[in-house]
C-alpha cells in the first residue's frame, strides 16, 4: 500500500480536490483497502455519484446510508462524499472518516486535510499535499495509487540536479537553475530553459519572484 493511501485511509481526513473523477477514484480505493482489513464501510453520499461509479466488488461490501449522524455513531469506518455538516463531522465517533469534497474555505477542526491537484497536462498524475506537514507527494492515479518518483529521461536527470541543489542551498533564483541544468546535462541554455519550463508546467517545481522551489 502506498504511503498516500496509508496516510487517507486512517484516522480522521478530508480530501480536498477540484476533480470528481479523482474524489471517485479515491473513495473506491479508500473502500477496498478498508474491506480488505476486514472492515465493513457505511458510505454517506446523498448526491447519489458513488452509487453509480463504485465498482461493483466494492459496492456489495459497503452499506449505504443518508444519515451521517447515524452513521458516525454505528460505524467504525465513514466515508462521507461531498461535504455535509461540519458540527456533525466534527463530533463523528467512528474510528475512521474520510470526507471527499471539493475546496472549501473551511474544515471541520480535527481533521487532516489532503490536496489533490491534477497536473494540467497529464490524464492521471496528481500531486498529493498535506500543507501542516509540508508534504507534497506526485502520484498516478488509476486502479492503483503509483508514487512517481521523478520525470522520465533528460527530464528526470535535470529534476535530480535541481532537487540536489535545493538541499545544500535551499531556493535556487531561475538563471541558477537555467546554469545547473546546462552545465551538469550538457545543453545549452535554451535547451536548459525549455527543460525548466516542462518540470515546471509539470509541476515538479513552481516558480515565485524569479526563486525556484519544489511544488
Amino acid at each position: 500500500m502506498s504511503e498516500v493511501l496509508q496516510r487517507i485511509s486512517s484516522g480522521r481526513v478530508v480530501v480536498s480536490s477540484r476533480s470528481v473523477n479523482a474524489l471517485a477514484k479515491l473513495s473506491a480505493l479508500v473502500l477496498r483497502e478498508w474491506i480488505k482489513r476486514g472492515a465493513s464501510p457505511v458510505v454517506v453520499d446523498n448526491s447519489g455519484v458513488l452509487a453509480r461509479y463504485l465498482p461493483l466488488d466494492v459496492l456489495g461490501s459497503v452499506e449505504f446510508s443518508t444519515n451521517l449522524e447515524e452513521a458516525c455513531a454505528g460505524g467504525k469506518h465513514v466515508l462521507v462524499y461531498g461535504f455535509a455538516g461540519l458540527r456533525l463531522l466534527e463530533r463523528c465517533a467512528a474510528k475512521n472518516i474520510v470526507v471527499f469534497t471539493a475546496p472549501r474555505s473551511y474544515y471541520p477542526k480535527g481533521y487532516l486535510v489532503v490536496y489533490f491537484s491534477r497536473v494540467s497536462s497529464t490524464l492521471s498524475e496528481y500531486v498529493f499535499k498535506i500543507p501542516q506537514e509540508g508534504l507534497s507527494i506526485r502520484v498516478r492515479l488509476g486502479e492503483e495509487l503509483r508514487v512517481v518518483e521523478k520525470p522520465p529521461g533528460t527530464y528526470g536527470r535535470a529534476y535530480e540536479v535541481l532537487k540536489s541543489a535545493m538541499s545544500d542551498y535551499g531556493e535556487l533564483t531561475v538563471k541558477d537553475a537555467v546554469r545547473l541544468i546546462s552545465l551538469e546535462l550538457g545543453v545549452d541554455k535554451q535547451r536548459a530553459r525549455n527543460i525548466l519550463v516542462w518540470l515546471t508546467r509539470r509541476k515538479y517545481f513552481k516558480v515565485a519572484r524569479g526563486r525556484l522551489s519544489l511544488a
